[in-house]
This record gives C-alpha cells, structure tokens and sequence, in this order.
C-alpha cells in the first residue's frame, strides 16, 4: 500500500514536471512571438523611414527640376527682351537713314 501510494505520488510529481515544462515551453513560445513582432515593427519602420527617404527624394528632385524650368523661362525672356531691343535699334537706324534721305533730296536754297 505504502509502495502504490509512493508510486501515485512520483507519477503526479512527474506529471507536475510535465505540467511546469509545458508551461516554460508556451512562455518561451510567447517570448519567441513577441521577439518576431517586434521584428516585424522593426522592419516595418525601416520600410516606412526608406520610403520617407525616397519621397524626400522625388521632391528634392521635383524642386530642381522647377528651379531649371524657371532658370529656361527667365533666359528665354531675357532673350525675347534682347530680340525687341535689336527691332528697336534696327527701327531707329531705319529713321535715321529715312531722314538722312529726306535731308539728302531737300535742297537749303
């Protein structure tokens, strides 16, 4: 009797080892999720701050690319502005060789 009851009482202490194991076994299965979690929020905030990056990008480049279409928009005006001084030049040599002419076909008698 005293043996079967030794025997009952090892079997329940193994079976609370067993127990004690299996639960360490899920806490290390938990810790192992919450380690790959924080893994993945890793990883995530990564992707997140590449993709900041490369829109930080995009606009530095958008913004040279409108500061070299400004730059071409003030040339070409500064080139308009060049054609109409030249026209204006050409129209005042064109009055002063209209009026050489008429000077030239009046005489001062």
């Amino acid at each position: 009797m005293l043996l079967l009851l030794i025997v009952i009482l090892l079997l329940l202490l193994l079976l609370l080892l067993l127990l004690l194991l299996l639960l360490l076994l899920l806490l290390l299965i938990r810790l192992l999720l919450l380690l790959l979690l924080l893994l993945l929020l890793l990883l995530l905030l990564l992707l997140l701050l590449l993709l900041l990056l490369l829109l930080l990008l995009v606009l530095l480049l958008l913004l040279l690319l409108l500061i070299l279409l400004l730059l071409l928009l003030l040339l070409l005006l500064l080139l308009l502005l060049l054609i109409i001084i030249i026209l204006l030049l050409l129209l005042f040599l064109l009055l002063l060789a209209m009026l050489h002419y008429l000077f030239l076909n009046v005489s001062f008698c």
